[in-house]
């Protein structure tokens, strides 16, 4: 099955050269936020044109190839990612990654988070103990008014996107939790769903883009009795973006974003392991700022 996958890969990419000339493109991104978080990543796309026609829904059809590594003061990671456009408003995609991280005096970057003594936690493990291993896959829906009303002030514009993601950390067994790049400490081997979407406003301006952005997170590990520190429930990040090209090759974005929080009894909110702590009754989440991010993007030559 491995070998008949990898032969109808490369026929697909022998097909698209027949459709268009193959692109190439590199980048660099590069992340930091307000509460000390920071990353740069690397990519390098290969665009190749796919079954495409001659209208509006077809013409840019392309299944692109990116690969990726990516470093921050706590982790490292590789990537690659297969993204397929059959039709204008719609592209599937399906991406593994590997990483691993260490840790400094002031965070984590790789920690097995265990329960200590009877409600107290403790992170151990050292630096490289392991791969975080992922694999996702999904689908991104997007709309721009302009492909109905043409003019280059009408792109009110939609987009959402929606994916299954499975993580393992190789040194943690099923029922083990794990920290990875300074996080909770809450994660599990197993499935996650994960959501983004994005609302706004293009023009062809220097401020080239304008909305509201929100990420949805939720976790499918099934713990038992997971319901009662809020596993189960979706997280949501969200806040206004802007976009500004700087140049041609240079643009930066800016959010402000906050999050949900769960709410936990008086008794257990400072419970060290977060699977002794329990959620509060009637209302149990809150909405608080989280942090302020700057991501810089830059079209290498």
């Amino acid at each position: 099955m491995k070998q008949r996958g990898v032969a109808i890969l490369f026929i697909a990419l022998g097909l698209c050269n027949l459709y268009g000339e193959t692109k190439t493109s590199l980048s660099l991104n590069i992340v930091a936020t307000s509460i000390g978080e920071a990353k740069a990543s690397f990519f390098h796309t290969r665009v190749h044109p796919w079954l495409r026609g001659e209208g509006p829904l077809t013409r840019d059809n392309s299944l692109d190839l990116t690969l990726g590594a990516a470093l921050s003061p706590l982790s490292v990671n590789a990537t690659a990612e297969v993204r397929l456009t059959p039709i204008a408003f719609l592209q599937v995609f399906s991406g593994v990654s590997a990483g691993s991280g260490w840790n400094l005096p002031i965070a984590d970057g790789l920690r097995m988070n265990e329960r200590k003594e009877e409600h107290d936690n403790t992170l151990t493990g050292d630096a490289f103990d392991g791969l975080v291993l992922s694999a996702r896959a999904g689908s991104v829906f997007r709309f721009d008014l302009a492909s109905l009303f043409p003019g280059e002030w009408n792109h009110v514009v939609f987009q959402t996107s929606h994916e299954a993601r499975y993580r393992r950390y190789t040194a943690a067994k099923e029922d083990e939790s794990w920290l990875f790049e300074a996080d909770t400490g809450e994660n599990r081997n197993g499935w996650v769903y994960a959501s983004s979407w994005f609302a706004g406003y293009t023009m062809p301006l220097k401020v080239s883009m304008a909305g509201v952005y929100m990420e949805t997170e939720m976790a499918l590990y099934q713990t038992a009795g997971g319901e009662l520190w809020g596993e189960n429930l979706v997280r949501f990040v969200f806040g206004p973006l802007v976009n500004i090209d700087l140049t041609q090759k240079v643009s930066t974005a800016l959010l402000a974003q906050w999050h949900t929080e769960r709410i936990f009894t008086r008794e257990t909110a400072n419970y060290g392991f977060y699977q002794d702590r329990r959620m509060a009754e009637g209302e149990n989440r809150s909405v608080s700022f989280y942090r302020l991010v700057l991501n810089a993007t830059v079209k290498l030559p």
